[in-house]
Formats: C-alpha cells, sequence, structure tokens
C-alpha cells in the first residue's frame, strides 16, 4: 500500500499524539500539527476518511477523539519506518517497547502479535 506523503505525515502525527499525549488527537490537534489553517477542518477529514478507508485507522465519527490505529495501521508504521515508533499501548494495544531488538519484534510479527 501506497500512502501520499500527506496521509503518511497525518498517520505519524496521530501516532505520534496517542505517544505524548495518552489519547487521542482531535481534528483541530491535527490541523495545528500540520499547520493548516482553522478554515482548513475539511483537509484533515478527508485525509482520515482516506486513512480510514485504507483500514490504517479506526474512529468513532459521533465520538470525539475516538482515532485508533489499527493492526493494518500499524505493521504500515512498522514497514515505513523500519522500526517500532514509541506510541501509547491504548492507542495501538502493543506489547512492545522501543528497546526490542529486530529479532524480537520479529517474533511478534509471526506469532500474529503486530
Amino acid at each position: 500500500m501506497n500512502l501520499t506523503p500527506k496521509q503518511q505525515q497525518t498517520l505519524e502525527i496521530i501516532a505520534q499524539y496517542w505517544n505524548e499525549n495518552g489519547f487521542a488527537p482531535a481534528i483541530a490537534d491535527i490541523r495545528d500539527e500540520l499547520g493548516l489553517s482553522r478554515n482548513s477542518n475539511g483537509t484533515v477529514i478527508f485525509r482520515i476518511n482516506s486513512l480510514e478507508k485504507n483500514d490504517l485507522i479506526s474512529r468513532n465519527k459521533n465520538i470525539a477523539r475516538s482515532i485508533k490505529l489499527t493492526e493494518l495501521g500499524k505493521k504500515y508504521l512498522f514497514n515505513s519506518q523500519g522500526k517500532i515508533l514509541k506510541t501509547s499501548s491504548t492507542a495501538l494495544d502493543s506489547d512492545f517497547k522501543t528497546n526490542e531488538t529486530n529479532a524480537q519484534i520479529l517474533n511478534y510479527t509471526k506469532k500474529g502479535r503486530i
């Protein structure tokens, strides 16, 4: 799967926000991190919808701050960056620690844990 650079950036912002705050970003948080104007919520929603259509994130549109990375989203971030992002276990439901070796990560992958 190939994401556009903007989709990739948005996915990374979501993961990083979870890591830093322990909960999902709001549309405004993503917009601000992207450096977009206050009138650009539609742009953020478009990007989020495309990530959701690609099954990289899930969310409940009726609940604020409900964006979570899916299993595919976790795999995509791992594959595209060659490492596991240090993210909140709530966002990823992951057992990973950032200091694990590649061999340990591969074992997790083989066991279907990522």
